[in-house]
């Protein structure tokens, strides 16, 4: 009887086992499908700009699942590190994977420095979100200021024995950020004469203008170079150099009827009759005549002017041009004795 008891309590509670088994689940086939994970690509963004220059081009991630279904809810939070905030601004193309990701940094009114940033997507379906993505901002500091010239070469043309001809400039500007100050000018003169070119500044600091003038006084015709040099020393470009060429023309010849006046040729074979020659010799053209008024070759002996005193003083020096010679008898062509009451006899 016993027995009969013992079996009867287990046939009941092996049917209570196997309704609680049937009644949580464990009697039929359940398919639990993971839930998908996001994906994005790349897994790191860098941003690198200079102060001074435009924004960096905006960069795009790709975000994605692993392929066990669609993720919707897509959402992306910026959070800054150390450092200016606001400086990032991202955009998501949709609300559902697959998307793209779009950053755009903003340089205005930041500092050279390293900045930070991540970016946490997050989703409805996701199981690995929170997902992070890191950013980082390299902003370097602007380059140093430069010496900036309206034009490197000058040119002067003139002509020789003319007025000299008018100033140029040149203007100087800061090229970048920052201010160009010291600045100074320096004249480097190529073979030939030197001191024909001045350079001076309107200021040492830019803007400012170089006015360079040219003088011809004394100089003869000729081609003529230098160099002025702008230094700064914040300049990162410093020196600069402008060339300067300087052309100055022969004089035309001379128009027209050209006359030379002249007498008094001292003693014979003297200094003054071979320097005067030499001037007449030098003319271009040539003298179309020549006045000799008086005293043209100095007596040898006494008071009067031989023949013998014109062969040997006057025709070595000027007979070359007695052709075009128009002469005046002076006081040592004739025999005039200046003291009163003698005045000799008056014969050429």
């Amino acid at each position: 009887m016993a027995s009969i008891q013992v079996r009867a309590t287990l046939k009941f509670a092996l049917v209570l086992c196997v309704f609680a088994a049937f009644w949580n689940g464990a009697c039929g086939t359940t398919d639990v499908k993971p839930k998908p994970s996001l994906q994005i690509n790349p897994g790191a963004v860098t941003f690198k700009d200079t102060i001074g220059s435009a924004n960096p081009a905006p960069q795009s991630v790709a975000v994605s699942t692993d392929g066990q279904g669609p993720v919707s809810g897509l959402r992306a939070d910026v959070t800054y590190g150390s450092g200016a905030p606001g400086w990032l601004t991202v955009a998501l193309s949709d609300t559902i994977a697959p998307a793209t990701l779009t950053l755009t940094s903003n340089i205005a009114s930041l500092t050279p420095a390293m900045y930070q940033a991540t970016v946490t997507l997050s989703a409805k379906d996701a199981a690995n979100v929170p997902l992070n993505l890191p950013v980082t901002f390299e902003v370097a500091p602007p380059p140093p200021v430069k010496i900036g010239l309206s034009q490197s070469a000058i040119a002067f043309s003139d002509t020789a024995g003319t007025s000299s001809p008018p100033p140029q400039t040149v203007a100087i500007t800061a090229v970048g950020i920052g201010t160009l100050s010291g600045l100074k000018a320096s004249i480097d003169y190529a073979s030939g004469a030197a001191g024909w070119l001045t350079a001076t500044l309107s200021d040492t600091t830019a803007p400012a203008t170089l006015t360079l003038t040219a003088r011809n006084a004394g100089l003869n015709a000729a081609i003529y170079r230098a160099t002025v040099s702008i230094t700064a020393a914040a300049a990162g470009n410093s020196p600069q150099s402008v060339a300067i060429t300087y052309n100055l023309a022969p004089p035309p010849p001379i128009q027209g009827i050209t006359v030379v006046a002249l007498g008094n040729m001292g003693t014979c074979g003297g200094e003054l009759g071979r320097e005067s020659e030499k001037v007449v010799a030098a003319m271009n053209p040539p003298p179309d005549y020549i006045l000799m008024l008086g005293n043209s070759a100095m007596p040898q002996s006494g008071k009067v002017t031989t023949l013998q005193d014109y062969i040997n003083c006057y025709d070595p020096v000027w007979g070359q041009w007695k052709s075009k010679t128009y002469a005046v008898v002076g006081d040592h062509e004739v025999d005039i004795d200046t003291i009163p009451p003698s005045y000799g006899t008056g014969m050429a």
